[in-house]
Order: structure tokens, then sequence, then C-alpha cells
């Protein structure tokens, strides 16, 4: 039971890691589900806490956090960028781009 929750975890965590290797159609395709892998990943990582075994969770914890660093950013809330009135000036520079 143990080396199957393991073995799912790292599993899932390298799916998870497919959209750095898209070189494989079907790799590719498996990229798409970012957050079917983190409710997964965190379904065997509840039932490795039942166990109760440290190292096994740690592992579990680590596989999560990876997921996590990639799922995270999307839902983070994006910083504004600051709206120039119109007639005031701008800190936007034009440099004029030679062609020859």
């Amino acid at each position: 039971m143990l080396i199957f929750l393991l073995v799912g975890i790292i599993g899932i965590t390298l799916l998870s890691l497919t959209r750095y290797v898209g070189w494989n159609l079907l790799l590719e395709l498996a990229s798409h589900f970012q957050r079917q892998y983190l409710m997964a990943s965190l379904c065997l990582l509840a039932l490795l806490v039942l166990t109760r075994q440290k190292k096994l969770l740690l592992v579990g914890l680590s596989c999560l956090a990876i997921i996590l660093i990639e799922i995270l950013p999307w839902y983070m809330p994006q910083a504004k960028a600051a709206e120039v009135k119109e007639g005031e000036p701008s800190d936007i520079k034009l440099k004029p781009l030679s062609t020859q």
C-alpha cells in the first residue's frame, strides 16, 4: 500500500512537469491537467498522513510543493499598472529604430 501511494504521488508530480517536455504530443497533452494533478496529489498526501511515516510524508510534501509552485501564480492577484491620465507626462521614452 505504501509503495503505491509513493509511486502515485511521484508519478503525478512527474506528469505535472511534462509541460517542460513538449517534444512528445502525448506528454504535451498531459500538461493541461495541472489542477487535477494538484487534487490527486492532495488526496494521496492525505492517505500518506494516515500512514504516519515521516519520511514518506516529506516526500509527498515536496512533490506537492513542486506542483503548487507551478499553480499558485495563476491564483495570485496581479499588480495593476499605474494609470496615466490624459495630459499628464508619462515615464515612457520613445527611441526611433534604425532600419539601416
